[in-house]
């Protein structure tokens, strides 16, 4: 059997029955797509949009709104929470002023609680001192009261001159017609048992200082006075005569240059103003050089003036007295 032999012949009109065959396959095939295509076109809807038809969309949808409300009304409370907060800080803002001003005022009231504080130390420490010196004189005026009791037991009294009869203050008592001794000291200071007195009483005619005569016979320390010498002695005879401005000019003068005595009258004579109104801070200073000076019967004088004076008059005679 040969090669020919073997192999079968090939037959046109099976292929061309096999070739139709998927022409009409494809055919069909195609067909069909174009189908489907034309069955799934979408149409154009016009109007309302049907319902859903899941209820979880729904569900979804009222969930939305639902939450739009509450942004709605979170917002609201917000902007009321804002308004709130920008009171509030204002509020803050105005304790704040508030707070600032009371600590200024604290800090204040503080500073005047320690000037307080150091004043009352300084009047604690001026009492002292004058207690001391309180009874420094009451040493003094024992010491005194016996060595003048020693004296008038040992030495008779004189009788007192003509001239003591010369006009008297106002105030001054009536000279008695018969002679009589010149005052203790002891009278002249302040005792615990003696009240303050009113400015008014003359101090100076019916009480001359111990040692020392009405009539001022005791010069003391002279002075140069319109062109001539004179003294505290003239002063007084000044004042009993009622001529008050010369008397002040005399003792002024002599107070000036240190006298003592000088200092004495002329703090009583502007404690009684005589030459105008009371002048109860320059008296005070002018008595108060006088007990410095050793002239003890200014301190009686000058516990009246002290009575009398306000504590504002009682201040400034002290910076007075500080400044020298």
């Amino acid at each position: 059997m040969t090669a020919n032999d073997a192999v079968p012949p090939i037959r046109l009109d099976r292929y061309l029955a096999l070739l139709a065959l998927l022409l009409a396959i494809v055919l069909a095939f195609v067909v069909l797509g174009e189908r489907q295509k034309a069955a799934i076109r979408p149409t154009p809807v016009t109007g309302a949009l049907p319902p859903p038809p899941d209820p979880r969309l729904a569900a979804l949808a009222g969930e939305r709104d639902r939450l739009l409300t509450e942004q709605a009304r979170l917002a609201d409370g917000l902007a009321t929470a804002e308004h709130a907060l920008a009171a509030a800080e204002a509020d803050i803002e105005r304790l704040k002023a508030q707070v600032d001003k009371l600590e200024r005022d604290l800090s204040a009231e503080v500073e005047a609680r320690a000037v307080l504080e150091r004043r009352l130390a300084e009047v604690a420490a001026e009492r002292d001192r004058l207690a001391t010196e309180v009874q420094a004189l009451t040493r003094i005026r024992e010491s005194l009261e016996a060595e003048l009791a020693a004296l008038a037991a040992a030495t008779p009294i004189p009788p007192a001159p003509p001239s003591a009869a010369r006009q008297e203050p106002p105030a001054a008592p009536a000279p008695e017609p018969t002679p009589a001794p010149a005052p203790a000291v002891a009278d002249l200071l302040p005792g615990p048992d003696i009240a303050p007195e009113a400015p008014g009483p003359a101090v100076h005619g019916p009480i001359p200082p111990a040692g020392e005569s009405a009539t001022g016979d005791r010069p003391g320390r002279l002075v140069i006075l319109d062109g001539r010498r004179t003294g505290v002695a003239d002063g007084i005879k000044a004042y009993q005569a009622g001529e008050y401005d010369a008397a002040a000019r005399i003792w002024g003068k002599a107070a000036a240059e240190g006298e003592a005595r000088a200092q004495f009258h002329l703090g009583s004579l502007l404690f009684e103003g005589r030459t105008g109104p009371p002048d109860l801070v320059m008296a005070y200073v002018w008595l108060s050089r006088a007990v410095t000076g050793g002239h003890l019967p200014a301190i009686e004088v000058r516990r009246r003036v002290r009575a009398a004076m306000t504590e504002a008059q009682y201040e400034a005679a002290l910076a007075i007295l500080e400044a020298g």
